[in-house]
């Protein structure tokens, strides 16, 4: 399960890299602001809000592993601001 739910989050660190021209790990170089951090915050309570309604189990993993890859681009900038 472990192994399966780590999968999902590459996939959707992937999933996210195709949208706009973007390319793997973008978001480490963003030039990070107030402004993304709340973009990304409210990426993050928009998953889980739709993790929380999803009607099978497919759908919340992905939403669930959304939530940890917005928390992780979250964390990573806040590391990098200390």
């Amino acid at each position: 399960m472990t192994q399966d739910f780590i999968d999902a989050m590459a996939q959707e660190f992937f999933e996210g890299t195709k949208k706009k021209g973007r390319v793997w790990n973008d978001w480490k170089a963003l030039n990070w602001s107030k402004e993304y951090e709340l973009l990304y915050t409210a990426k993050l309570m928009g998953h889980l809000a739709k993790a929380v309604r999803a009607d099978n189990p497919f759908d919340k993993k992905k939403h669930l592993a959304a939530v940890a890859c917005n928390a992780n681009i979250l964390w990573f900038h806040s590391e990098k601001e200390t």
